[in-house]
């Protein structure tokens, strides 16, 4: 499918938007809300991407066309409320037993945007699918939203291949920090705390960067394979 949205007919605009709302909801489920700020600038392409498309739906580009693509599954997709588990197999959603509250896009965007982890991770799952804000323009990228733009745009066999690269580089990683823990508790008697990090910080960060883009990585396949599926 086009990384183009403007060139994607309506019928695939509703595929791409139920494909990464299927990923988003997968990851938050397993993972939680993006928290860290390596998180969330990895991830928030995704996300702006799930805005764009779910922004095209409702605007004008496809309204009043013939032949009205898509119109039946969009119509189709549930409406994600809090607490309430969902099922994707039927395409009617079910009548949850209790109502529950729903989140405002407003709410999701300022948390995804400005807020700290601690916020973040008290988050529902099911902010992926809010109403966001259209007036508010995207802040510039930072280097970590450029490489997730870079994934987002790979066809899936190199977004595997690079996958499995990024997966041995996190156990290289792994391996030279283990070795420096354990060197460390053999020359002092004690495991290696916080404060202690200063000689490896570097590989520190770069083993927790490289576990984030993992995850994104994670959401990416999902939702590639989503995509076949649809």
């Amino acid at each position: 499918m086009s990384s183009l949205i403007k060139d994607m007919t309506r019928e695939q605009v509703v595929e791409e938007k139920l494909c990464i709302q299927k990923a988003l909801l997968r990851f938050e489920s397993v993972h939680g809300r993006p928290s860290s700020r390596a998180d969330r600038d990895l991830m928030r392409p995704l996300y702006d991407r799930y805005r764009s498309v779910k922004r095209l739906i409702g605007g004008s580009p496809f309204q009043g066309a013939g032949s009205g693509l898509g119109s039946a599954k969009e119509d189709a997709l549930q409406p994600i409320i809090e607490h309430v588990q969902m099922d994707f197999k039927s395409p009617f959603p079910q009548q949850p037993l209790q109502q529950q509250q729903q989140i405002t896009g407003s709410d999701f965007e300022a948390n995804f945007a400005n807020k700290e982890s601690s916020d973040l991770c008290d988050g529902p799952v099911s902010s992926i699918t809010s109403d966001l804000r259209d007036h508010e323009p995207s802040p510039p990228l930072t280097p970590l939203e450029k490489q997730s733009c870079n994934l987002h745009e790979l066809p899936l066999p190199e977004l595997l291949a690079e996958q499995r690269k990024t997966k041995l580089e996190k156990r290289r990683i792994r391996r030279l920090l283990r070795q420096f823990e354990e060197d460390f508790q053999l020359a002092t008697g004690r495991k290696v705390q916080r404060e202690d990090r200063t000689p490896m910080e570097k590989s520190y960060a770069q083993y927790k960067h490289i576990k984030a883009r993992l995850r994104l990585m994670e959401a990416l396949v999902l939702k590639n394979e989503n995509q076949v599926k649809c």
